[in-house]
């Protein structure tokens, strides 16, 4: 597509320089090709924009779906702490009780029901741990897929400027060129 462009300008080039075998017409045939050109520059980035446009509205969805599951875990998490504390707090009432019965740490530790708080609480922290491993990665993935609509958001905005650009150049062109015409 560039290249064909670019031919195209290069052709521009050669007629107005009077290469043209038809000087009458040259300066209608450049104007119409000028503005011809300009629109195939326009239409090109006007296709980008759309294509940027297409690649947020895959992204929303995309988000949208992770952040349930990230609230989910959440409220797993936030279970899973409550559970842990009582947990801790039976240990803790435990220990207080059989050390006040005048026991060692030692018979404290080797008691049963320390024994079954112990394993449970190690249960309990390690499914936080995947819980928390789960949020991060839930995380990361709805950060990166946000900076990357970040980022498209920027590429529309510089399209829509080399836009506007182009249309000040091809009108700013063609008036040149029309100058130069009735001279």
């Amino acid at each position: 597509m560039i290249r064909s462009v670019s031919a195209f300008f290069k052709s521009l080039t050669r007629k107005s320089k009077g290469k043209t075998r038809l000087p009458k017409l040259r300066g209608k045939i450049d104007i119409d090709m000028l503005r011809f050109a300009y629109e195939i520059l326009i239409r090109h980035k006007q296709e980008n924009i759309q294509q940027y446009k297409n690649n947020i509205g895959m992204l929303i969805p995309q988000i949208e779906m992770t952040k349930s599951p990230l609230q989910n875990v959440t409220d797993d998490i936030n279970k899973l702490k409550n559970a842990l504390a009582k947990v801790k707090n039976q240990i803790d009432t435990l220990t207080d009780e059989l050390q006040q019965a005048g026991k060692s740490q030692e018979e404290i530790e080797q008691h049963p029901d320390y024994i079954q708080f112990q394993s449970k609480y190690s249960a309990i922290q390690s499914r936080l741990d995947e819980k928390n491993k789960r949020f991060s990665k839930l995380q990361q993935d709805v950060n990166k897929a946000q900076d990357k609509i970040e980022s498209f958001k920027l590429q529309l905005q510089q399209l829509h400027q080399e836009i506007e650009k182009i249309q000040e150049d091809k009108d700013d062109t063609i008036r040149d060129h029309l100058t130069k015409l009735d001279n």
